[in-house]
């Protein structure tokens, strides 16, 4: 047991157990012995706390998709954040034991995930800039909602810089792993695209995927597309705001609803001329008896 677990903090919430580690966090689950109910607390060392803008940044937010914060404590072990407890499992393990999703699903996800970004990116008097954008940092609720979380390295644009490279290579954009580690919505937006293709690929690609997924047609093809278009190596390349990314899905999933609209029509009508030819063919059996 870390010298964490089983602390009592302002003498209302006991921490229980470790559930997952960072380069810079500790997750921990606790209880309020007040009321009897879970939360999350985040425990930051106190040698990386000087380099962390988390709790000034979650305090502003307001949003479904997004945890809230409760409560701050500090001690001479660090800063520890208590926030919501959110039920459900990572995106990473469900994209590991599912594979490639449904379109519907992947469609769904992608909305949910720009709907959140629109938000951040939209903060006023500063828009807000996650900078780790990843399936880890998803939480998939028993309702099939996502909710954004691990704001550790996220940043106000504009507001207080800091060269910061800790991010997950495959889903960090080139800029932000450049020297100076500076970047703007739009590496949000290349992380959204890569978790897009590993949605609708099933697997963690980034600049390989277009030789991987040949065979991809229709509505999954264009979704790869927009991961694609999302992930360009140059910022100017990708989407310049999220809600064209929203513009975008909301026409892939128009084109599949039409589509499979298409179809149904198509089945009706094959099971109508089915009918009427078996019809005809018993009207037709019924008059050649009649006239034998």
């Amino acid at each position: 047991m870390s010298k964490v677990e089983g602390k009592l903090l302002k003498n209302k919430y006991k921490i229980e157990r470790k559930i997952a580690e960072g380069g810079m966090s500790t997750i921990y689950s606790c209880r309020n012995i007040e009321l009897d109910n879970k939360w999350i607390v985040k425990h930051i060392d106190k040698k990386y706390d000087h380099n962390i803008y988390e709790e000034d940044i979650l305090k502003k937010l307001y949003h479904i998709s997004l945890p809230k914060i409760v409560d701050i404590c500090r001690d001479e072990n660090g800063i520890y954040i208590i926030q919501s407890y959110i039920e459900g499992i990572p995106l990473i393990k469900l994209i590991r034991n599912m594979g490639a999703l449904e379109i519907e699903r992947i469609i769904d996800y992608a909305l949910q995930l720009c709907e959140v970004l629109q938000y951040l990116h939209n903060m006023k008097p500063r828009p807000i800039i996650h900078k780790d954008l990843k399936p880890s940092n998803i939480i998939v609720t028993e309702n099939d909602k996502l909710v954004l979380i691990d704001f550790g390295i996220a940043q106000e644009l504009g507001g207080r810089q800091r060269i910061v490279r800790a991010a997950t290579n495959i889903y960090a954009p080139p800029e932000q792993l450049a020297l100076d580690g500076i970047c703007d919505t739009r590496g949000d937006i290349y992380s959204l695209g890569i978790i897009l293709a590993q949605l609708a690929a099933g697997e963690a690609v980034v600049r390989t995927r277009e030789t991987k997924n040949k065979k991809a047609a229709g509505v999954r093809r264009r979704l790869l597309d927009i991961g694609e278009k999302c992930s360009a190596f140059f910022p100017e390349d990708r989407y310049q705001r999220v809600e064209e990314v929203m513009q975008d899905l909301i026409e892939a999933r128009n084109a599949l609803i039409a589509d499979r609209e298409s179809r149904k029509k198509r089945r009706k009508w094959a099971v109508t001329a089915v009918a009427v030819i078996s019809l005809l063919d018993y009207i037709a059996s019924i008059i050649g008896l009649i006239i034998y």
